[in-house]
């Protein structure tokens, strides 16, 4: 028979290991003996999720991808988004905000709740201290695995623990060296994010954001050929 069950390495850490037993029997077919080996599969088990991790990510991106595909509203395609991951992570709420100019005020315009309050709305950015705001304002996601131990009350926690957020993932848009918008994944409980929730976060408001600016490049090509064609006709009735 075979079992897997994790044993205690040198290094004090629990590692998966497949034991192998196999019995030795005597020219009568008795059992006189078992034999058995143990074999660290450890690292084979990471591969597998992690190929696992990477087939699950290609799936939710691609349906993502044709379900805003006939869509041309920003706000629609966010709304979308927010729901669609908020759904995937099995999160408390995903929020998109929108950044003021002043790089201060930041608007939450949609989001999704499961089993939570909805934080649509208007709030100051500094309300959630400097750690945050410097991470979100640098370029890299903000990463929070647990309010109470990561932070203090002078460092946004109580801020956060206020509106029922105890883990946080947000993906900011940086463009001409200042913030502009933010996606923000929520759990009302601490929570282990894993890699591979981090980077379908990542890669989802990334593609969200580059398919946006596409719509909003299209949409400005249009004005301005409806304009010109415009020009075009009333110079034209002007000559005749």
């Amino acid at each position: 028979f075979e079992m897997e069950f994790p044993l205690r390495g040198a290094d004090g850490q629990f590692r998966a290991f497949l034991t192998r037993i196999h019995p030795m029997k005597d020219s009568a077919g008795r059992v006189v003996q078992w034999f058995g080996t143990n074999t660290d599969v450890e690292v084979l088990k990471q591969a597998a999720e992690a190929i696992r991790s990477s087939e699950e990510r290609f799936r939710f991106l691609n349906d993502l991808t044709e379900t805003t595909r006939t869509l041309t509203d920003p706000a629609q395609i966010m709304a979308v988004m927010a729901r669609m991951l908020g759904q995937h992570l099995r999160a408390s709420r995903c929020a998109y905000a929108d950044v003021e100019n002043d790089g201060e005020r930041f608007t939450i315009r949609h989001d999704y709740t499961d089993g939570c309050a909805s934080t649509v709305g208007q709030y100051q950015l500094s309300r959630f201290g400097a750690r945050a705001v410097a991470t979100l304002c640098s370029g890299q996601t903000l990463i929070i695995r647990n309010v109470g131990v990561e932070l203090l009350p002078g460092e946004g926690a109580d801020s956060f623990q206020a509106i029922g957020i105890q883990a946080i993932i947000t993906c900011p848009l940086v463009k001409a060296g200042g913030l502009r918008a933010m996606l923000a994944v929520h759990q009302t409980t601490p929570r282990d994010w894993q890699p591979g929730e981090i980077a379908i976060v990542q890669d989802v408001v990334e593609r969200c954001w580059a398919t946006i600016e596409r719509r909003n490049a299209e949409e400005k090509i249009h004005r301005l050929n409806t304009e010109l064609e415009q020009r075009v006709v009333a110079r034209t009735a002007q000559l005749q």
